[in-house]
Formats: structure tokens, C-alpha cells, sequence
């Protein structure tokens, strides 16, 4: 079941963020902060999405923190790893699919896929 683009931007960014700020603290765990108002972590409970990744650091970072983020937010995750030279060419066919291959990617801005990314194709918005 696909998600809204919006929710794929949103989990992409939280993705870069979170892994980004593990570690941080001494080791310390603390709380997060309490989300307040209208907001429904559990909206999307029951769907899925796919990761696509390679084999990094980054990668290392975001899979210590997938139950977490399952169990906040009912959301099955389901990431394909590749090695890094595998993981580009797949990565890249898949942006040029015309069915989607996956929700999530990692994507260097180094990469040659950002120019495909950026044009519109026609499962674009199924997101």
C-alpha cells in the first residue's frame, strides 16, 4: 500500500534526522519531546513501506531505530540493503520504473539519479 507524498517527504526527512542526531548525549537515553495537538502518529497504522538502501554507516543508523518507529507509528517497514555498487544501479533503475519500487531511498546528492528524481514520472504522487 503506497503513502502520500507528503508522508513519503515527511519519513524521508526523519530518516536523515534521526540517525543523525543517534548517539548525541553521552550515551544518555532521555525522553523525546511530547507531541502535542492534532497530530495522529498511528493515521497511516497497518500500511507498509520499503527502504531502499545501501550497505553504510547511515544504513546502520536508521535499521537500530526501525521497531521504534514501527511501534509509534503501526507502520511495517521493510528495507532492501544492497552493497554500494549494486545498491546505485538498482537504485537508479528504479527511479526510471514505471511502477515504484520502493518509498524510501537513499539518495546522495552526489548521485546520478537526483536529475531522474526530479522529473515527473507517471507513478509520481502514489508515493
Amino acid at each position: 500500500m503506497r503513502i502520500s507524498r507528503m508522508t513519503g517527504v515527511l519519513l524521508s526527512a526523519l530518516m536523515l534526522v534521526i540517525p543523525a542526531c543517534a548517539g548525541q548525549g553521552g550515551g544518555e537515553k532521555t525522553e523525546g519531546p511530547t507531541v502535542t495537538g492534532a497530530f495522529d502518529w498511528k493515521r497511516f497504522s497497518g500500511q507498509e513501506i520499503t527502504l531502499l538502501l545501501n550497505e553504510h554507516p547511515w544504513t546502520d543508523g536508521v535499521q537500530s531505530l526501525i521497531s521504534e518507529f514501527e511501534d509509534q507509528t503501526g507502520i511495517k517497514v521493510n528495507v532492501q540493503t544492497f552493497s554500494e555498487d549494486l545498491y546505485f544501479d538498482k537504485m537508479e533503475q528504479a527511479l526510471r520504473s514505471s511502477s515504484p519500487v520502493a518509498d524510501v531511498y537513499f539518495l546522495p546528492m552526489d548521485s546520478a539519479a537526483v536529475p531522474v528524481h526530479r522529473q515527473p514520472e507517471p507513478h509520481r504522487g502514489r508515493v
